[in-house]
């Protein structure tokens, strides 16, 4: 920890590193300029007034000619009524001024105009220049007469790409460190809690993340315990279960041989027996149901045929056992949509298993696989009497049963369907199938959106 260095020490360094770089280009460009001085590449601002007793000199001689004039020169040439002019014509009233006075000067922010004003006999020649370097070549200076500003534009556009290449390298060290962060919140939200721990020689880095670590490891602690207790959860159920088939089936071998001894008699007491039965193994593989939704994290998949070939297989045993028949409507088997297969199997199981209980034997129970805008479908419809619509809203909650003939709720089901289908960001919808006006049994739909 002591050797460990700061994110705000580290931005310091660039920051000086980039005055020093400043410095040292302005010094590199200095040189750089006196250096294309001495090697007669440009002329320094001072040289263009320098040559002005040499223009002025020619200019005085008979055989004086207007090529005589240097390329770095602008002018105007009055001979008699002919005038010849490369100055610009903004620049007239200067050129009056220089006429008057001899001379005259712009009051420009960079590189001042100069005007200088001659007279030969019946010639007038007015010169103009600005104090600023020049290349030596006429062909350069043509190609660049503003030698001040392309110099000045390739100072800024070094200075810049220095700036950029700084700046990236200190984004490149914050980025690597904040990328530690990021994997090991990444490695939490997956529940990978025996991650490799990173290192950071950035305080505020470090500092986070042993933070983060250690918070994995209370989280690893507590879903260790978390799981310990389900599994016993998970054991005490699976035990229960088996505990109860044991008398079921000794009841239901009884039964069948009382009805065989009571053929001739009043059976509707025998009938209820088998009724009773019938819904305590009901309630047992709801409770089985129960067991296999604790203590399990259900794997993603896309919805293909497979996956509803596997859903539809189980509960067309389920139906079968109960004497009931499933009848597939449609079948969407193609969908590009994540789902937690084996909790939506146990939520359908557990739909199927309220169908069966209040349907008739040999009535149908029909599921519909349906791709829409808003994501995918599935849709049960039993024949049985419906949802009780004063009721519809309360069917979720945990507890809740329409029944009471022994006068304990048991209702689970719908409630544990519910959950499962709101952690599949889904909506459980309930509501009645009507035909002709009248209802034909209740219709459960489980509506996945699309996120």
């Amino acid at each position: 920890m002591g050797n460990q260095k700061s994110i705000g020490r580290l931005i310091l360094r660039y920051s000086i590193i980039e005055l020093l770089y400043t410095v040292f280009s302005l010094i590199l460009f200095a040189f750089l300029l006196n250096f294309l001085v001495i090697k007669n590449i440009i002329y320094p601002a001072s040289y263009l007034s320098e040559q002005l007793p040499t223009v002025e000199k020619n200019f005085n001689n008979k055989d004086w000619n207007i090529e005589d004039i240097p390329y770095f020169y602008d002018y105007r040439l009055v001979d008699g009524n002919k005038i010849i002019q490369t100055i610009d014509s903004k620049y007239d009233s200067y050129i009056k001024e220089a006429k008057k006075d001899g001379s005259a000067m712009n009051s420009a922010l960079f590189a001042n105009r100069k005007f200088v004003y001659l007279k030969n006999g019946d010639k007038e020649l007015t010169v103009s220049f600005r104090f600023s370097p020049i290349f030596t070549s006429k062909k350069l200076y043509q190609f660049i007469p503003n030698f001040e500003g392309a110099y000045c534009l390739i100072f800024l556009v070094t200075w810049i790409i220095g700036f950029l290449l700084l700046v990236r390298r200190t984004s490149v060290i914050i980025s690597r460190e904040l990328i530690k962060v990021s994997k090991t919140n990444s490695y939490i939200k997956q529940m990978r809690l025996d991650y490799p721990r990173e290192n950071s020689k950035y305080k505020e880095v470090s500092e986070l993340l042993f933070s983060l670590d250690s918070m994995s490891e209370e989280l690893k602690k507590s879903l260790e315990l978390q799981w310990s207790m389900q599994d016993k959860e998970k054991e005490l159920i699976q035990s229960v279960t088996h505990d109860i088939r044991t008398p079921i089936t000794l009841i239901k071998g009884n039964l069948e041989l009382l009805e065989e001894e009571a053929k001739n008699c009043d059976n509707e007491l025998i009938e209820d027996v088998q009724n009773g039965v019938e819904r305590l193994e009901a309630y047992v593989s709801k409770l089985s149901n129960l067991s296999k939704e604790i203590n399990s994290v259900g794997k993603k998949e896309f919805i293909s045929k497979d996956v509803i070939d596997y859903w539809n297989n189980n509960l067309v045993s389920i139906c079968q056992t109960n004497n009931r028949n499933l009848k597939v409507l449609n079948k969407d088997t193609n969908y590009k949509l994540l789902i937690d297969k084996e909790g939506i199997e146990r939520a359908l199981e557990n739909i199927i298993m309220n169908s069966i209980e209040n349907s008739q034997k040999s009535s149908d129970i029909f599921i519909s696989y349906v791709s829409d805008e808003l994501g995918y479908k599935i849709e049960v419809i039993d024949q049985g009497e419906g949802f009780d619509k004063e009721k519809l809203q309360y069917y979720t909650d945990k507890y809740f049963t329409s029944k009471s003939n022994d006068g304990t709720e048991h209702g689970l089901g719908l409630y544990i369907v519910n959950d499962i289908v709101k952690t599949g960001n889904g909506n459980l919808i309930l509501g009645n199938a009507y035909k002709e006006g009248k209802i034909q049994g209740a219709k459960v739909t489980l509506h996945f959106m699309i996120t």
